[in-house]
């Protein structure tokens, strides 16, 4: 490096390791300096943050959602009756998914 005459602070810094700090450096015309700088291992440090927001549960309500796609109704043996298809998920009485003015009539299929 050409520099002109002067005195200088040389810093020589690298991730990981401690800052040293040359200063005060009197440069003359026509003279060539070396400035050496031993690098101390410094402390790493890394910070990590995690997020997560609480799961939200009813408590006051026991409702279960189960969802049937297009795959699984072309598949399952229901004969085309949507009541019959409740019957195919845990849990589920035939009788409480029929509308109390079809529960003394058959279910016409759809």
């Amino acid at each position: 490096m050409d520099l002109r005459p002067g005195t200088y602070t040389v810093t020589f810094t690298l991730e990981g390791f401690q800052t040293v700090k040359r200063e005060a450096l009197d440069l003359p015309g026509e003279f060539t300096m070396t400035v050496n700088g031993e690098l101390q291992i410094g402390q790493r440090s890394e910070v990590i943050v995690v997020t997560a927001a609480a799961t939200l549960v009813d408590t006051q309500n026991a409702t279960q959602v189960t969802r049937l796609d297009r795959n699984a109704l072309e598949i399952l043996p229901s004969g085309q009756n949507i009541w019959e298809l409740g019957q195919l998920i845990p849990g589920v009485a035939a009788e409480a998914l029929r509308p109390s003015a079809a529960r003394a009539a058959r279910p016409r299929p759809i």
